[in-house]
Order: C-alpha cells, then sequence, then structure tokens
C-alpha cells in the first residue's frame, strides 16, 4: 500500500504477516527531483548575487560621482563610505564565485 507523497519521498506501508500484525513503513528518496530543486535554487542564489552586484555597482557610480574632485583624508567621512561600498563588492564577489564553483561542481555529477 501506497501512503500519500511529496515531490521529494515516497513512503510505501508494508504489512508483515496476520500472525505478528505488523506493519513496515518505508520510504523512498526521489534523488532527481531533489537533485533538480537543489540546483534550481542554486541558480536563484546566484541570480540574486548577480543583481546585488549590479546594484552595489550603481551605488558605487553615484558615490565616485560625488566624490569627484574632493581630496579624500583618512576618516573623513566619504572615506568611510568608500570603504564600506569595497568590502561589500568583495563579499559579495567572493560569494558568488564560491556558488558558482558550487554550481560547476553540482551540475557536473
Amino acid at each position: 500500500m501506497m501512503v500519500p507523497s511529496t515531490s521529494f519521498v515516497d513512503l510505501f506501508q508494508r504489512v508483515g504477516n496476520e500472525a505478528q500484525k505488523m506493519e513496515i513503513m518505508l520510504w523512498d528518496l526521489n534523488k532527481r527531483s531533489v537533485w533538480e530543486q537543489v540546483l534550481d535554487d542554486m541558480y536563484h542564489a546566484a541570480l540574486n548575487l548577480k543583481l546585488r552586484l549590479v546594484h552595489e555597482l550603481d551605488h558605487a557610480q553615484d558615490l565616485l560621482r560625488v566624490l569627484k574632485g574632493k581630496s579624500l583624508k583618512e576618516g573623513d567621512e566619504a572615506t568611510k563610505m568608500r570603504k564600506k561600498v569595497q568590502d561589500k563588492w568583495k563579499v559579495l564577489e567572493a560569494s558568488f564565485m564560491i556558488l558558482d564553483d558550487a554550481i560547476m561542481l553540482f551540475h557536473d555529477f
């Protein structure tokens, strides 16, 4: 007898012999649907990271327009903002590269 299942796991109910009156529940993982869902989620995460990188780039260009012609001094508010944008960019770019590597590995296997 098959019990209603989700898209990832199929449950089966097996009945033992009548004298023992035991039921055994078995489950089977649908690897293909799990693989497709994880890969799809990874692609969406990569897209979100790329969109965020574009947004940060636009923000950085706006900041550069404001800072154009100004001398930057250590501890200045503009210098702090510029460093903050650079740090965000580095983290997002590193995250994107790591996710890209994971997608390539996951896709090939």
